[in-house]
This record gives structure tokens, C-alpha cells and sequence, in this order.
């Protein structure tokens, strides 16, 4: 598989249901099939995705600038540079992250591809 720059990917906003951001498709761009993984950008006082949980897939998150906080489970932990979250699959995994900084919170997202 080739590789690719994030840099040479054009952003795709997402503004809807209370969710503002913009995100780089790379695993897509890449060719991956089986493990996904996106950039995100979000502005300061955005939120990500409503809460939500996945029934297939396991996520994990990785914080590479910015700060912010991360709802799990009906818990509110804090997001900061270099910081990672495991987000398992089934409500246990509910989560939504939140740009409480003043700051672009910038950050990975990488998961399994499974249908549920």
C-alpha cells in the first residue's frame, strides 16, 4: 500500500447535531481496509460526534495538540497532548469529545472496520 501525507488530504467539515468539525480520512486515503483511522480538528468550544457507542468496533483515541475533555461511560476525564483512551466497544465504550480549550484540539482516531 502506498503511503500518504496528511497534508496533501483536503479537510472534510462535519457540522450537524451539535457536532462541529473537521476531519482527514487517512487509513481510507491509504488504501486500509480492516484498521480505520481519521484526523480530527476541533475548534475551540466544539463538540465531536453526539455520545454515541459502537456495537462492532473498538476505537482509541490519541490527543496530539490541544486540550479538552472526554466523556466515557457517563464519566468526564481530561484531554491533553500525547494523552490516549482505549474505547471498547458496547455502552461500556459510550463516548463524545469536547473542546472546552482555547485551542484547536487536534487529534487521531483509529478503530476496527467491522460491520456491526
Amino acid at each position: 500500500m502506498p503511503k500518504i501525507s496528511a497534508d496533501d488530504l483536503s479537510w472534510a467539515a462535519n457540522d450537524h447535531d451539535g457536532a462541529a468539525f473537521r476531519r482527514k480520512k487517512l487509513a481510507a486515503a491509504a488504501g486500509g481496509e480492516d484498521v480505520g483511522c481519521s484526523l480530527y480538528e476541533l475548534p475551540a468550544g466544539e463538540r465531536s460526534w453526539p455520545y454515541h457507542y459502537h456495537t462492532g468496533n473498538e476505537e482509541a483515541l490519541f490527543v496530539l495538540a490541544g486540550s479538552g475533555t472526554l466523556r466515557i461511560a457517563g464519566e468526564t476525564e481530561s484531554l491533553d497532548p500525547n494523552d490516549y483512551a482505549a474505547l471498547p466497544a458496547g455502552e461500556e465504550g459510550a463516548h463524545r469529545v469536547v473542546n472546552d480549550g482555547d485551542e484547536p484540539l487536534r487529534y487521531l482516531v483509529v478503530s476496527t472496520m467491522r460491520e456491526p
